[in-house]
């Protein structure tokens, strides 16, 4: 009969939770759609002729897509503009239907929307030919919410809006549509944003030139930027750019950027403490903006990158407590950066027993100030009452890890002369005084480099489940075998 020890079932379950956490949010929003989570919401795209063949050619494609920093964190909105020149070169004038989708599904194969993952349609298109603003009109589909009923209910979506325009032959025609577009918000903390290209195959040949520009506020490093594809893309200042020619559209392109709202408050909070290095709550607030950038509800980032940013937040808390040790909710902000970073064994952690210890120290620090602090209860349900750390039986909490071990004392008679004196244990969080000088260090951590764009084997990971998974099976097989 094989008995199984407890740890070792706790670290197992623990590791395979990770893995299911892992394999189900992969980093790349532009390649990996990840746990059921939905496709991204429609991005923008060039148009599509509403009737074929047709003798005209997309000449040439500009789009600019200028992302807004100062926007809600949970939109992260773009403003697309895009320009197209058209011509025809056949021997006929020709006049169409002019279409764009308002709901991006190329990718999955439907003609509108996915069941369960309805997002906003593009709702403010506007559409202009050679210079004057023309009507859209739009399609919509049913699309069913659920199957859990027969008939299954749905919901109508907006699918195209689509224009007439008339292609004179030999005459060029300019085609310009704005709207704003979402990010996909991945599960990783990164925000994809994305251009399908591959309607314009509908066009006659190959696209003459294409120039596509995504653009932010703000200049743009290896810790803002994560990832395009393709991986041709160009880096530069605040602009990622992609220029083709005689292009024959088979791929989108695709940008992954931390979240544009969340690093431009880490830019502000970096202004207000370069101005005033002791504004406690200046310090709080980009430490919150440093943990955001690294923690997401499926997953976390895990590249050295997100080492760097755990190294921020967790610096900027220190200083925040430090300036206001009578504020709770900061040392619960610390709190729940500390024990997330404990219970996933990520960064910069000599002893998860450590780990540990500094997060019940800031446990400690809530409770003390206010014992009913709501979000700290949360916490505490969510960790299952620190089960071996923290003891709640008693009128007050007993912090059991926070406790210094015993030592054994020296036989009678014994010399005592080389023994080990009794010591506490030394708390993680006693670290040597931060003092202006760390305004400094922080404002100039993570300043803007060179950036090398990533290929299939150095785009920065969220962490590779593959190999973990297999170290797991290789622990449960050797285990069975003793």
């Amino acid at each position: 009969m094989i008995i199984l020890n407890p740890r070792f079932i706790h670290k197992t379950a623990k590791l395979c939770f990770l893995l299911l956490i892992i394999l189900t949010s992969m980093v790349k929003a532009d390649v990996v759609r990840g746990d059921i989570a939905p496709p991204g919401p429609p991005a923008g795209t060039n148009p599509i002729p509403d009737s074929e063949p047709t003798n005209v050619r997309m000449v040439s494609e500009t789009v600019l897509i200028e992302i807004d920093a100062d926007s809600p964190l949970d939109k992260g909105l773009g403003k697309v503009t895009a320009t197209f020149t058209m011509r025809n070169l056949g021997d006929v004038d020709e006049q169409m239907d002019v279409r764009f989708p308002l709901d991006q599904t190329f990718d999955l194969g439907n003609l509108c929307g996915a069941p369960f993952f309805i997002y906003p349609s593009i709702s403010d298109l506007k559409a202009r030919v050679n210079g004057h603003d023309v009507a859209t009109q739009n399609t919509y589909q049913a699309v069913p919410l659920s199957f859990e009923t027969e008939p299954p209910p749905t919901t109508m979506l907006p699918c195209w809006a689509y224009f007439p325009v008339s292609f004179p032959v030999g005459k060029d025609v300019i085609i310009q549509v704005t709207y704003t577009a979402e990010p996909y918000i991945s599960p990783n903390a990164a925000y994809g944003y994305s251009y399908v290209l591959i309607t314009g195959d509908g066009w006659k040949g190959t696209i003459g030139t294409v120039d596509i520009m995504f653009q932010v506020p703000y200049e743009l490093n290896d810790s803002n930027f994560i990832s395009c594809s393709p991986h041709d893309c160009k880096v530069s200042e605040n602009k990622i750019q992609w220029h083709y020619e005689d292009f024959n559209p088979s791929d989108n392109v695709n940008v992954s950027l931390l979240p544009p709202p969340l690093w431009q408050s880490i830019l502000v909070e970096r202004k207000n403490i370069d101005q005033n290095p002791k504004d406690g709550e200046a310090w709080g607030r980009l430490g919150k903006a440093y943990k955001g950038s690294i923690m997401a509800r499926r997953g976390f980032r895990y590249d050295e990158v997100g080492q760097e940013m755990y190294r921020l937040s967790r610096d900027a808390y220190q200083q925040a407590v430090t300036l206001l040790p009578n504020d709770a909710d900061w040392h619960y902000g610390y709190a729940e950066l500390l024990c997330w970073n404990a219970e996933w064994d990520n960064f910069l952690v000599d002893s998860n027993e450590d780990a540990w210890r500094a997060c019940v120290e800031q446990v400690q620090q809530v409770l003390n100030i206010n014992p009913n602090h709501e979000k700290m209860k949360k916490l505490l349900e969510d960790y299952g009452q620190f089960d071996g750390m923290i003891d709640f039986s008693g009128p007050k909490p007993d912090y059991i890890i926070l406790t210094p071990k015993p030592t054994n004392p020296a036989p009678v008679g014994t010399s005592t002369q080389n023994a080990v004196p009794a010591t506490a244990i030394p708390s993680s969080t006693t670290e040597p005084a931060m003092t202006a000088t760390l305004a400094e260090t922080t404002v100039a951590t993570l300043t803007t480099t060179p950036i090398e764009m990533p290929n299939a084997s150095s785009t920065p990971v969220y962490v590779g489940g593959g190999i973990l998974l297999i170290v797991a099976v290789l622990m449960f097989v050797k285990f069975r075998k003793k």
